[in-house]
């Protein structure tokens, strides 16, 4: 077996690849240690597979997925968990915004007995939404779905094989993989400080619309709170029109002119209040209904339309002159 493995999903990151590339060859060398570069490209649409191709050609150590469409990080991570083949897993992103000189510690902080090792920021930087929002997201995960994950923490981090073994036998087509790590450690884990670097080229994937949908999966799949929370507001708000409708009915028996003009504005606003409550406990039945459905359709998390792997292509070559010899050797491919 590989002793570490290293997956870097890549979403249009042609400006930042050669340099990645760069960066983290060297630092994996000075391990001393078997190892691989686990790239996945998630359908990019510019240069990316081109680059990811010409690194494959010239170092033995990479290997390439590519994607038949863009999945998303979460699916492109899922597939590099799947199919890397190292003791250990380091997840990295290829925006250069992580110091790759850090893998050493990861690894060593790993294998001092831990399942999972988080890099965690010291100050946020970026929009005060984006930041905002992580706060957010980060209560949600421990105050509501009940997982214990290290404030500030990215998505360059160390895991186990042990622990990747387990994740791989969730079968879920949706995953938040932070959220399933988190819940399968056990509390197994240890955290180092990382000077995140401000971003070279190109945007964020990560947009304000990206991080609701991810809290919302987050939400949908490790707690039933918000389900309880429509309950207890529709038992709120039918106490609630209770008694207006109580107050109202009083005011009118003692108001001699019988004009209840005035209670018009606060019944109008009562409606409109009743109906978003409604549309908003629709609308949370729906993500878990969309999402058993989601599920029980058996659609595959990721569609792959090319590997590049030197493995399976020395065994493909092997049966290839094994064929020719007509003797009865089988190549095998590994997974």
């Amino acid at each position: 077996m590989i002793d570490t493995s290293v997956i870097i999903s890549a979403f249009n990151e042609e400006e930042s690849l050669e340099e990645l590339y760069s960066e983290l060859s060297p630092v994996m060398e000075g391990l001393g240690v078997t190892y691989e570069l686990l790239f996945i490209d998630d359908g990019s649409t510019d240069r990316t597979f081109e680059l990811l191709r010409k690194f494959h050609q010239v170092d033995e150590h990479v290997r390439v997925i590519r994607f038949g469409r863009n999945f998303g990080q979460q699916a492109a991570n899922t597939a590099g968990l799947k199919l890397a083949r190292g003791r250990i897993l380091i997840i990295v992103d290829a925006d250069l915004q992580t110091p790759l000189s850090e893998i050493p510690r990861l690894r060593e902080k790993l294998l001092a007995g831990h399942d999972i090792v988080y890099g965690v920021r010291g100050r946020r930087r970026g929009s005060l939404v984006r930041r905002f929002g992580a706060i957010v997201v980060n209560w949600l995960i421990k105050k509501v779905a009940g997982l214990n994950i290290p404030d500030g923490a990215t998505s360059f981090l160390a895991l186990d094989r042990r622990l990747v073994d387990e994740i791989n036998l969730f079968g879920e087509k949706t995953k938040y993989l932070s959220g399933l790590m988190a819940w399968l450690s056990y509390g197994r884990f240890t955290a180092i400080p990382v000077e995140r670097r401000p971003r070279k080229h190109g945007k964020t994937k990560y947009t304000f619309r990206r991080l609701v949908d991810l809290t919302i999966t987050l939400l949908t799949h490790y707690s039933n709170a918000p389900l309880t929370l429509a309950s207890y507001l529709g038992l709120a708000l039918t106490l609630g029109g209770a008694v207006v409708l109580i107050c109202g009915l009083v005011a009118r028996a003692l108001t001699s002119s019988g004009d209840i003009g005035s209670f018009a504005v606060p019944m109008i606003g009562t409606v409109v209040l009743l109906s978003g409550v409604q549309l908003t406990c629709i609308g949370i039945l729906g993500e878990y209904i969309g999402r058993i459905y989601n599920e029980v359709r058996e659609r595959p998390s990721y569609v792959i339309r090319e590997m590049l792997d030197h493995r399976a292509e020395a065994a493909a070559g092997q049966g290839d002159r094994a064929e020719s010899r007509g003797d009865d050797t089988v190549a095998e491919f590994p997974a």
